[in-house]
């Protein structure tokens, strides 16, 4: 085997070993969450290709001191490999805190120079080839459990789903804030008292712990805790995979207009509108970002003002759905009071800011459902996941500093359903959990014996 040909199959294991860990999820979820073209991100796969021409290039210039780097960057990403496979399949091992891993950065580069020397080339031809394969295993398995565990059809937004059974009118506008904790609904109760309307409201157990696994629960009625895009509308794991066209509409009249899913994909559907660039940064900027530990060195911040410019799109969208003029069903999802993680701010201070502005687009709405539909209306709010302190105060995370903490709760893992109309029965049935909650055939509900019946001014929430 020729040298050029040692140095060319090396150069391809380091290049793809290296980013098939990344590269693939970052297609995936600039498809799934950013909602760009399989041509848009296209081009971004040419530079793994690049970087193989420049390291054997470099390389065969340096001459033996080249080619014992390269044996270096070889071992170096075939303990990558085993890393990422490693905790891929025990999840539960505890990870290397940040300062850790750069101090192990140094003396793992310092290890495989030392032990570059003594690589015979046949040793390192085959390393070259298990690293290839192993990449290319890592890269392919996620489709391949798409392959095997799709199944099934899924009606959504039925009469017969859970969040129906809560709501007593023709016509539903069901209001999707994301990231709210039961803890601070106090003013979007406050919103409803300030108009005279009537509600429920029952803390459930969260359908997930992030907005990519919470919401299909919410649909389906089954748990997706671990699963990662795979494609435009693909979300796959090791268990449980789901396609948005496998979803339907459970009535005719349904509109949907939200953001991070690809809820067009849905089937039947009377209306929707997909707002793409919500809490994603421009292409290339995610691109720049995606690679590990880059976001330490980068800024990876969406841009300032793009949530709120994101809400009025929303917004928009929504008024134009023909729910206003034809009456039915209206989901809207919307990104408040998630965090914005567009600046430098205190948690608490941002989050409560919020909470704010979440209550004064409700106001909106609720004004426009009482001016469209009298008192023949409901409103549902509920949320895909609490705050999750414990992820925006991590090391390396968008709030993370001296009092990141204060003032907020424990993630308990529950959310609130609340359902607001100028008038209720005196025991609603409100949901026990929000896995399946609109799903056609959802868990069982409770009547009564979860919810708080209250009208009036609304009390401090606990």
């Amino acid at each position: 085997m020729s040298r050029h040909f040692a140095i060319l199959l090396q150069a391809l294991a380091i290049a793809l070993g290296l980013s098939g860990f990344w590269l693939p999820a970052w297609h995936a979820s600039a498809q799934y969450h950013g909602g760009y073209s399989a041509a848009a991100t296209a081009a971004y796969l040419l530079p793994p290709l690049l970087a193989v021409a420049l390291i054997a290039a470099a390389a065969s210039i340096l001459g033996e001191r080249g080619e014992r780097l390269l044996r270096a960057l070889l071992l170096l990403t075939a303990l990558y490999l085993l890393y990422k496979t490693g905790r891929s399949l025990l999840p539960a091992l505890p990870a290397l805190p940040i300062f850790g891993k750069l101090a192990a950065i140094p003396l793992l580069c310092a290890a495989s120079w030392m032990t570059a020397a003594r690589l015979s080339p046949g040793l390192c031809l085959r390393l070259a080839s298990c690293v290839l394969l192993g990449a290319a295993f890592y890269a392919v398995t996620p489709y391949a459990f798409l392959a095997l565990n799709q199944a099934g059809r899924y009606p959504v937004f039925s009469l017969q789903s859970p969040y129906a059974q809560a709501a007593n009118s023709r016509n539903t506008l069901v209001i999707l804030f994301d990231e709210t904790g039961p803890q601070f609904i106090a003013p979007l109760l406050q919103t409803a008292a300030d108009r005279k309307l009537r509600w429920a409201d029952a803390t459930v157990p969260a359908a997930g712990a992030d907005t990519v696994n919470a919401i299909p629960a919410m649909l389906t009625g089954q748990r997706f805790d671990d699963v990662v895009p795979c494609g435009s509308r693909w979300l796959c794991s090791p268990t449980r995979s789901l396609s948005f066209d496998q979803l339907y509409a459970g009535r005719p009249d349904l509109d949907i207009v939200g953001f991070w899913h690809p809820y067009c994909a849905i089937r039947g559907l009377r209306y929707c509108r997909r707002i793409t660039g919500v809490f994603y940064a421009p292409l290339a900027r995610t691109f720049l970002c995606s690679p590990p530990y880059a976001s330490m060195l980068l800024n990876c911040r969406p841009p300032v003002g793009s949530r709120d410019q994101a809400l009025q799109q929303l917004l928009a969208a929504a008024f134009a759905a023909p729910f206003w003029r034809e009456g039915g069903m209206l989901y809207l999802h919307l990104p408040l009071p998630h965090p914005s993680m567009e600046s430098e701010e205190n948690l608490q201070a941002h989050y409560l800011k919020s909470v704010g502005q979440a209550s004064q687009v409700l106001g909106l709405l609720l004004d426009r459902m009482r001016a469209r539909f009298g008192n023949d209306f409901s409103v549902i709010l509920t949320s895909d996941h609490p705050l999750r302190t414990e992820g925006w105060c991590g090391p390396g995370r968008e709030y993370q500093g001296p009092g990141c903490h204060t003032g907020l709760p424990v993630n308990k893992k529950r959310v609130p359903f609340i359902v607001i109309s100028p008038s209720l029965p005196p025991l609603p049935r409100m949901p026990l959990t929000n896995v399946g909650v609109f799903h056609g055939n959802g868990p069982p509900r409770a009547q009564g014996a979860a919810a708080s019946s209250r009208s009036g001014p609304a009390a401090p929430m606990a």
